[in-house]
């Protein structure tokens, strides 16, 4: 056996909206990025921006998306390593309940619908999960899709895929013959969180009985 020492990945991404550039925002819903994530028709708040008391999960900021039917979302930055699951916090700014639906997208233009979170509360109960174990490049959108009251969406998480490797293409010297190398080759291929790996080879040494008529 021989080990294959490959960089551990540690890709995950959160946004807590704590150190949002210019927040508070006040006014109009706008587009506004912060390292990579985007909110589009959206705004940064504090828990008294807008006159009201709206909830607030652990910094003093909170992103409040427009109710705007599928044309207000949070998109992360890239995921290099692909998505295992996204979890986020969200509770509504006023009595009501909306919509959120979860895409996916290699390429910010064409989204794959993954999955369809309920939100009826005022208060942030327990976050909401979304598993997506994805193992290519890409962004991940929560968006507003339909609703009577405005979510506020904080504490957003995306962990990496799990761990996978696929072993292809085996190959090896046949026949083999004794005291002669043998030639074994393979490809390994390493997704999500995979920080080392310890190959293994086995083979069987057997008897040949040469028969003479």
């Amino acid at each position: 056996s021989f080990p294959l020492c490959l960089p551990a990945n540690a890709d995950n991404l959160s946004q807590n909206f704590g150190s949002w550039p210019g927040a508070p925002f006040y006014g109009a819903f706008a587009n506004s990025t912060n390292g990579g994530w985007e909110i589009y028709n959206g705004l940064v708040e504090d828990q008294y921006s807008l006159g009201d008391s709206i909830p607030i999960h652990s910094t003093n900021y909170t992103s409040l998306l427009d109710q705007n039917p599928d044309n207000s979302w949070i998109i992360s930055p890239l995921c290099t390593n692909g998505a295992g699951t996204l979890s986020y916090w969200c509770a509504n700014a006023y009595p009501g309940q909306c919509t959120l639906y979860i895409h996916t997208s290699t390429d910010k233009l064409s989204w794959t619908y993954i999955g369809t979170n309920f939100i009826a509360n005022s208060v942030f109960d327990s976050p909401k999960v979304q598993t997506i174990n994805n193992y290519s490049s890409l962004y991940v959108r929560i968006t507003y899709h339909s609703g009577d009251t405005l979510p506020c969406i904080d504490d957003i998480e995306i962990t990496d895929p799990p761990a996978k490797v696929i072993i292809s293409g085996t190959t090896n010297t046949s026949p083999a013959y004794r005291e002669s190398p043998v030639d074994i080759t393979c490809a390994i291929s390493q997704f999500g969180s995979v920080s080392s790996l310890n190959v293994n080879s086995y083979w069987r040494v057997g008897t040949c009985v040469e028969t003479r008529a």
